[in-house]
């Protein structure tokens, strides 16, 4: 084979094989960040919806404390927190793709998830409680005082909160510890994947390079051949001899040069 072939070969191989590595790499890598990249849109706006839900926690008890304490508005303001509480806690356990939220991950945070519900059941009962008492009593602070139903929901309300916040927060801290494991085994999986991707290519160099060898030491050692005929001929010793086999370009020169 021609040297300019054999050189054309190798830079069209070079060229495949980079190109080929390459791709490797993209896609492998993009298959495995793909799902994720998915996954991490809703973990994000999980983790706050959950995170959230603690401060509806906070914030239900202040609002049925001032209920409690005769202010009629506070009584939407409280119901309103109760309704977003129970319908996120619903999406938390179940999921709810309107919501942006998936259903829980592993047996952790649903157990997590389901001792808040538990607890969120009584909860919502007393804070139901305490509405109908207070819209009852029509904003008469002492008719409200006075509802034997009304006081006992807002010593639940009030015995009751701190546990369910804490029992919140633990669900927020176990997705969120899912969050920051599902994104480090993601990365391990793609570092894993380039460090095949970079073994792959470095194999390759090493082949190719063994190739370019091979043409160096034909080009070279031809060169060797042709050296001491074309010095005793240009002395005028027109009886030296190339011995050269092969089909190359320097084949074809030391034929010329014997002829």
């Amino acid at each position: 084979m021609k040297i300019q072939t054999q050189l054309i070969c190798l830079i069209i191989t070079c060229l495949v094989a980079m190109l080929g590595i390459s791709g490797l790499a993209w896609l492998t890598v993009s298959n495995e960040l793909q799902p994720w990249r998915e996954r991490s849109a809703y973990n994000g706006n999980i983790v706050n919806l959950a995170g959230k839900q603690r401060m509806l926690t906070q914030r239900m008890s202040k609002e049925a404390e001032s209920v409690y304490q005769g202010d009629s508005d506070a009584i939407n303001k409280m119901t309103a927190s109760r309704d977003e509480f129970s319908k996120v806690l619903e999406g938390l356990l179940n999921g709810d793709h309107g919501l942006g939220i998936l259903a829980p991950p592993n047996a952790e945070i649903e157990e997590k998830l389901n001792k808040v519900a538990g607890m969120w059941a009584g909860f919502e009962q007393k804070v139901n409680q305490l509405e109908t008492g207070a819209r009852a009593a029509k904003s008469d602070y002492n008719k409200l005082k006075a509802d034997s139903g009304v006081i006992e929901a807002m010593t639940y309300i009030r015995d009751k909160y701190v546990p369910l916040l804490k029992a919140m927060n633990a669900a927020v801290v176990a997705w969120a510890g899912y969050v920051d494991s599902d994104t480090e085994t993601t990365l391990s999986g793609v570092s894993g994947l380039m460090r095949v991707t970079t073994v792959l290519a470095a194999v390759t160099a090493v082949v190719l390079c063994s190739f370019s060898g091979l043409i160096y030491r034909r080009v070279r050692n031809s060169l060797n051949l042709l050296r001491d005929p074309l010095n005793r001929a240009a002395r005028g010793d027109l009886t030296a001899e190339v011995v050269i086999s092969g089909s190359d370009e320097f084949s074809e020169m030391g034929l010329k040069v014997n002829e």
